[in-house]
C-alpha cells in the first residue's frame, strides 16, 4: 500500500513539475513576443516622429546638412539622409558612413543588424522629396536581453 503511495505521489510530483515548466516556457515567450514587439513599435514611432518633423519644415532654402544633425536626438549613429526633387542628398553626422555599411547587410523587417550595431530603418517620400531614417536600438535590445536572462535566472530557481 505505501509503494502504491509513493507511484501516486511522484507522479502527481512529476505532473505539477511538468505543468509548472510548460507555464514558464509559454511565460518567457510570450515576454520574448511581447518585447520584440514593443522595441519595433517604440522604433517605429520615434523614427515617424522625426520624418515628420523633417517635413513639416522642407524648405529649399534651408541648410540640411547642419539641421539633419538638430532633428536627430542623438544616440550612437542614428542616421538621416534627405534627397531633394533636384537630386541633393544631405546627410546627417556620420550618416554616409552608417547607410554605406547597413545598405550591405540582410534586413529583418525593419532591422538590420550591422558589425556594431542594430539599427531600425524608415524610409518615406515627401513631394519629392525622400527620408531615410536609421536609429540606434542598441539600448532596447541590451534592455530587454537582460530581463530575459534575468526572467530565465528566476525560472531556474523556482524549479
Amino acid at each position: 500500500m505505501q509503494n502504491k503511495a509513493k507511484t501516486t505521489t511522484s507522479q502527481l510530483t512529476k505532473l505539477f513539475v511538468s505543468l509548472f515548466v510548460a507555464i514558464l516556457v509559454l511565460v518567457n515567450i510570450a515576454f520574448l513576443v511581447i518585447s520584440s514587439g514593443y522595441i519595433y513599435y517604440s522604433a517605429k514611432s520615434q523614427s515617424e516622429q522625426l520624418i515628420t518633423a523633417v517635413e513639416e519644415n522642407l524648405e529649399p532654402q534651408y541648410d540640411w546638412s547642419a539641421l539633419l544633425d538638430a532633428y536627430l536626438a542623438k544616440q550612437d549613429d542614428d542616421a538621416i539622409i534627405l534627397t531633394t526633387p533636384q537630386g541633393r542628398t544631405y546627410y546627417s553626422e556620420d550618416a554616409h558612413e552608417t547607410f554605406k555599411d547597413i545598405n550591405h547587410k540582410r534586413h529583418y523587417q525593419n532591422f538590420v543588424v550591422s558589425h556594431k550595431h542594430i539599427y531600425f530603418l524608415a524610409r518615406e517620400g515627401h513631394h519629392g522629396y525622400r527620408i531615410h531614417v536609421a536609429l540606434n536600438v542598441d539600448e532596447l535590445f541590451n534592455l530587454i536581453t537582460w530581463l530575459l536572462l534575468a526572467m530565465l535566472g528566476i525560472n531556474l530557481v523556482a524549479i
